[in-house]
């Protein structure tokens, strides 16, 4: 039967057709592009004419039925809006969408027109406001081939007078003898419209300018500045906004900390600004009790007006600390003193870590191999610290066990080794996680660990190294990260003084075998009044005094070859063994350590075998020239390693036949190493009575 007529509708419907041998009838469309049939429902597809064809195959008693058709028309849909009224808007800087938008029932999608555009006008569905008044927003659906055009339907709210806020940032302290400046920067409307600005402390600093913008500080004191926006037509007038800065002398010096309060044995960095005519000059860091002043950095130069230091965690053990930055000034600037008060969480957990070759070198090491080692401090004991370290989400090591140093209750230790490389193939940048869950409630602590595994690197040479017992105190010190190497010798000049030259930087043969390099003697300052402005690391030569050459002939052994001042000679040298691995819990701590960029110049050498230290403190004499002091073992109370300091004597070493038995090694001084988180550590000395204190981390290259 013909359905007859329809309207497009998206909603299928039915049809029917017998057979006069009772046997099922099917339906195809003869018309695909209006209308298709499945089974006996059809859907429209557009309008036109749908012809939909009927056919009966037949069977063993029934011949096939001849086809018969039926054509109907689908004709256009109607369809409405609905568009629900919109609430009245303030005027605004800022575009703002309808609230609720318009739909059509056909599901087609809304455009939307002003009908006063003088008052608003719109873009897809954001309104923006022109002025106040009646705004009408007309929404409009054209219709397609299957829906006629629907009736527009608009909505009409009311414009009214906008509100506007003044953000206005502090003005930063001056200096009583600086320029004026815009306070422009600082203050906006909004509203976008302009900030006005006013002086209520006139005496102490004056506003000029259009709108008032300049100031000018006149004497010390607090300067006080309104700022206003009285509004216009659109916007009502912004509530005023008053800022205050203080007007210092020149020289002024302020400090901050990276925590307020640092947990307990976290480390800090303070920052030191100073406010002045382009001041320059350098700043001294302190830390202030009841015991004295103990300088923390000193003499840091100034770079923009400002100058840092990191205070290790070892300082922040009492809820209350106090830091002093003294500015020494300048020609423009007056010198000055500045005191923070720190305090610190004492029942916080410090969670640290750091990834290292293993601090134990034998043959059996990869180059693959290093290990994660964690630092926990809680001023809380606990035999229940375990930690978790992991890598994208794998376990490498599960609830391991953190256990206090020994001498120490408030410092815990725990390591994972591992040999990646070689096991799972990932070289270059790798991240790994370290978790300490809380004891007490659901939280945790966690760092991320970098650490660069160099594919085809060579093995790790990091160590002490020397001649033997036949050549007894000269030596040379190795400290490698992936391909790089520092090396140092430390010899004797031809009167049989301790120099040493050092080698920063080289290049590995292609077997990885041999690294050579040019070999400098710098010249600065005495160690016991340094002054980085007097480090020239090219020395009295201007460039480097030769070179050097080290052949490893196995993870042990290997050749030195040199040409030192014209001078030639080669050593075969191997690992200097001076310690072993009694068992204890350590600190991994074998690397290069200097005192940072404001020190730059000097170093130590922190040889490590099991618990055993066998420093090397590189640095120069009382006429600038290179000088070495050595530490050769001590005892370890917590985090803390102390020794005893020794200068030394020998025969001439450059190009000539070293006799060990003029070797003498006098006592000048102790020495003590308290590491705060295995990356950086206080480094305390008294040599020949003069006592003083370093801050020392790690040194990159």
């Amino acid at each position: 039967a013909n359905p007859g007529a329809k309207t497009f509708s998206a909603t299928p419907f039915a049809i029917t057709a017998t057979a006069t041998s009772g046997l099922a009838v099917t339906f195809t469309s003869a018309t695909p592009t209006f209308c298709s049939v499945t089974g006996t429902n059809v859907t429209m597809i557009a309008v036109g004419n749908c012809t939909i064809a009927a056919d009966q195959a037949g069977n063993a008693n029934f011949n096939a039925a001849p086809q018969v058709t039926q054509t109907f028309a689908i004709t256009q849909a109607p369809q409405t809006i609905t568009f629900g009224a919109q609430a009245a808007r303030p005027f605004s800087a800022v575009a703002s969408s309808l609230s609720p938008l318009a739909t059509a029932s056909s599901g087609l999608p809304v455009s939307y027109t002003s009908t006063t555009p003088a008052v608003c006008s719109i873009t897809g569905s954001s309104v923006t406001t022109n002025t106040l008044g009646t705004c009408t927003i007309q929404a409009n659906q054209a219709g397609n081939v299957n829906f006629s055009a629907a009736a527009p339907v608009s909505q009409s709210f009311n414009i009214t007078i906008g509100t506007q806020v003044i953000n206005f940032s502090n003005p930063p302290d001056t200096a009583v003898n600086a320029q004026p400046f815009s306070l422009a920067p600082f203050a906006a409307a909004t509203s976008g419209l302009v900030v006005t600005f006013a002086s209520t402390t006139p005496s102490v600093c004056t506003t000029t300018g259009t709108n008032g913008a300049t100031v000018t500080v006149v004497v010390l004191g607090t300067c006080s500045i309104t700022a206003t926006q009285a509004g216009n037509a659109n916007f009502s007038a912004a509530a005023p906004v008053s800022r205050s800065f203080q007007v210092i002398p020149p020289g002024a010096v302020t400090l901050t900390t990276s925590a307020s309060p640092a947990k307990y044995r976290q480390s800090v960095t303070l920052t030191a600004s100073v406010v002045g005519t382009n001041p320059t000059g350098t700043v001294t860091f302190s830390l202030m009790n009841s015991a004295g002043t103990t300088v923390l950095c000193n003499a840091v130069t100034l770079v923009n007006a400002t100058a840092s230091c990191v205070v290790p965690g070892s300082f922040l053990t009492s809820p209350l600390v106090y830091f002093v930055a003294n500015y020494s000034g300048d020609a423009s600037n007056n010198p000055n003193t500045f005191t923070l008060p720190q305090g610190v969480n004492m029942s916080a957990i410090t969670l640290t870590a750091i990834a290292t070759p293993p601090a134990d070198p034998k043959p059996g090491n990869t180059r693959d191999e290093f290990t994660i080692s964690a630092m926990v401090t809680a001023a809380t004991p606990s035999n229940d610290y375990r930690v978790n370290f992991s890598e994208n989400g794998g376990n490498l090591c599960t609830n391991a066990l953190a256990q206090p140093l020994p001498g120490s209750n408030d410092i815990y230790v725990v390591s994972c080794t591992l040999n990646t490389g070689v096991s799972d193939g990932k070289y270059g940048a790798r991240t790994f996680v370290v978790t300490l869950p809380h004891l007490t409630d659901a939280g945790f602590e966690q760092v991320f660990v970098n650490y660069n595994l160099a594919a085809n690197a060579p093995l790790n040479y990091t160590d002490m190294w020397w001649v033997g017992t036949s050549e007894n105190g000269w030596g040379v010190s190795i400290t490698q990260h992936g391909l790089n190497q520092f090396i140092v010798l430390y010899v004797y000049d031809d009167s049989g003084k301790p120099v040493w030259y050092v080698l920063p930087q080289g290049t590995w043969n292609a077997s990885n075998t041999a690294f050579t390099g040019q070999l400098y003697q710098p010249t600065s300052s005495p160690f016991s009044s340094y002054n980085t402005a007097q480090f020239n690391p090219f020395g009295a030569a201007g460039g480097p005094v030769g070179s050097a050459t080290i052949t490893y002939n196995s993870f042990s052994t290997a050749t030195l070859t040199y040409t030192i001042n014209g001078k030639s000679g080669t050593k075969s040298i191997q690992r200097q063994v001076f310690g072993a691995d009694d068992g204890q819990r350590k600190l991994q701590v074998r690397d290069m350590w200097w005192a940072g960029p404001s020190q730059n110049g000097w170093g130590m050498n922190i040889a490590q075998q099991g618990r055993v230290l066998f420093p090397v403190w590189y640095t120069y004499d009382s006429t600038g020239t290179t000088r070495f002091y050595a530490v050769p073992g001590g005892t370890w109370v917590g985090n803390t390693f102390t020794g005893d300091i020794y200068t030394t004597s020998s025969s001439a070493w450059l190009g000539a036949n070293y006799i060990a038995a003029n070797f003498i090694a006098t006592k000048v001084g102790t020495m003590s190493l308290t590491f705060e988180d295995q990356g950086s550590a206080i480094m305390t000395y008294t040599v020949n009575g003069v006592t003083q204190t370093k801050i020392i981390v790690r040194q990159p290259f």
